[in-house]
């Protein structure tokens, strides 16, 4: 959970940059809609498809209003008090890290969901990054405040015939095959392009021209390692 100046709880593949060329991280689903249209039940309905698979998943929830210590952070509670920086509790079956500043998304998926096969992404309808997912509902939120040209999908509880991917949310089926095939087709791309924070699609024609003029340029250097696995460059326009 990500609140204005407060904690995050850390979890962790993305290397999103700020405009640049990414190697293959995880592949992000953002679900963004207004409150009460279902965007927690609908990624909490998903989470065991991916979980059966043996894949790593990670969620990060957007809390505006901030994140309330609770009572079982008990004497860590103290801590906090003092304001230090960073703190990590740690227990047998888990850990929790605890950071007093406020993260940018695409920052926190940088640094601590690099691992990750997904990033399910809720809420920051106004940094919308990945794979975008809108919720409607009928009398709730009817508002498509996202270009339908960058929607993935739009998941309601009514029709809507100008949208090329709407899927209704009691049909869980579809839902899941639909993040199966885009989570597939991430695993071949070999070039991922973030421009602003906003993927660029790339057919497999420019990948290949992108890989091999970026592999050329990289083999001229001195590296330490002796086989090239993967590259990121970021590249910041002034």
């Amino acid at each position: 959970m990500i609140g204005p100046g407060s904690s995050v709880t850390v979890n962790k593949n993305a290397m999103v940059n700020a405009g640049g060329i990414n190697t293959p991280g995880p592949v992000i689903f953002h679900v963004v809609g207004h409150s009460n249209t279902g965007k927690t039940a609908l990624i909490s309905s998903w989470i065991p498809h991916f979980k059966a698979r043996g894949l790593r998943i990670g969620i990060i929830k957007s809390c505006h209003g901030g994140i309330t210590r609770t009572d079982h952070l008990k004497d860590s509670g103290a801590f906090l008090q003092a304001a230090g920086d960073r703190i990590a509790l740690i227990s047998p079956q888990s850990t929790e890290i605890i950071l007093n500043e406020p993260f940018l998304l695409t920052d926190m998926i940088r640094r601590y969901f690099a691992d990750c096969d997904a990033v399910f992404v809720e809420g920051f309808k106004h940094e919308a990054i990945g794979h975008i997912i809108l919720c409607l509902r009928k009398g709730v939120s009817e508002e498509l405040f996202v270009p339908p040209e960058r929607l993935t999908a739009v998941i309601s509880d009514y029709d809507l015939p100008n949208i090329t991917c709407n899927l209704k949310f009691n049909d869980t089926k579809s839902q899941l095959t639909m993040l199966e095939k885009i989570m597939k087709k991430n695993e071949t791309d070999v070039l991922n392009i973030y421009v602003n924070e906003k993927s660029i699609p790339v057919n497999d024609f420019v990948q290949k021209i992108f890989t091999n003029v970026i592999q050329g340029m990289i083999e001229s250097l001195k590296t330490e390692d002796a086989e090239i696995q993967s590259v990121r460059i970021e590249l910041k326009m002034k």
